[in-house]
């Protein structure tokens, strides 16, 4: 948590341990989901409100590691609530911010009942029409501050009460995402390729093509015979003949080897580029005993 200004920010840390499992005297120490994957061993909460010029220390709070966010914040609001009192005349002119994970009807309605005003977040996948909002709608932000950063406000109804919600769009953090976002995907659909080959008697071989032009196929397949297939993998639910001119140039490389090429998409339906290259849903990798 951090004092900034007349703002708070809380913000919860898991502090992971090496304890061991059978060792029962240690009570806060608790298996937990922590953010970063290391779910085997056990979590300290730790809570902490510093000043933000010295980040001289206000406030700490340790917690047991198996406690969702929002049961800490509810926990040690009051303590919180108390501390912003003490160091500020003007309490009633401070401003609390937190994230989703704090988000609950029971702390809201503390935060609604005391003097702070609050900024908070919601998650996205619980808003799909707040995620609906066309960009034209949005309005483009103070260009010297936030150049990239365009907004829609609204009213919206957030835990039974109807709230202030703003939605921002940030093209240059979007395009970041998104490619951070596909290389994940093409990474998880590479192994994937490569645990299905273990499946088929075939066993083929697994490459990575690429010519110094710039066009590449993700994962190429070339069975016992030199015959080949090429696998391209796109996040766009929607496809064009672009979208498979590496599998062309691959299959004219490769000449009478070519079998198939194929282009996994987030779409529904199977789009046919010629007799030996096609566009397949990637949903179809997980459909057992169908067509």
């Amino acid at each position: 948590m951090w004092l900034i200004g007349n703002s708070v920010t809380p913000t919860a840390h898991a502090v992971f341990t090496f304890l061991d499992s059978f060792n029962l005297r240690a009570q806060l120490p608790q298996r937990g989901h922590g953010k970063q994957g290391r779910d085997n061993l056990r979590l300290l909460g730790l809570a902490v409100l510093a000043t933000a010029d010295g980040d001289v220390p206000l406030l700490h709070h340790t917690y047991a590691g198996n406690h969702h966010d929002s049961v800490m914040f509810h926990s040690v609001a009051e303590q919180l609530l108390a501390r912003c009192r003490a160091f500020s005349r003007e309490v009633d002119q401070i401003t609390l911010v937190f994230d989703k994970g704090n988000n609950s009807e029971e702390n809201l309605r503390l935060v609604d009942h005391s003097s702070l005003h609050f900024v908070g977040s919601l998650v996205p996948t619980h808003h799909p029409d707040l995620l609906a909002i066309p960009r034209q709608d949005m309005r483009r932000l103070d260009r010297s501050q936030l150049p990239a950063v365009w907004a829609y406000r609204r009213q919206k109804p957030v835990f039974g009460v109807s709230r202030t919600v703003v939605v921002t769009f940030n093209q240059k953090l979007f395009c970041a995402q998104r490619k951070t976002l596909t290389r994940e995907i093409n990474q998880r659909l590479r192994k994937l390729e490569r645990l299905q080959a273990t499946w088929s008697a075939v066993q083929p071989e697994i490459f990575y093509w690429r010519t110094a032009s710039g066009q590449e196929v993700d994962v190429v397949l070339e069975d016992r015979a030199g015959k080949v297939t090429g696998v391209e993998i796109k996040a766009a639910a929607t496809l064009s003949a672009n979208d498979v001119r590496s599998l062309q140039a691959l299959a004219d490389m490769v000449g009478k080897n070519w079998l198939r090429g194929v282009v996994l998409y987030t779409g529904t339906e199977v789009v046919p580029f010629s007799s030996n290259i096609h566009g397949i849903p990637i949903s179809r990798l997980w459909l057992v005993g169908r067509g």
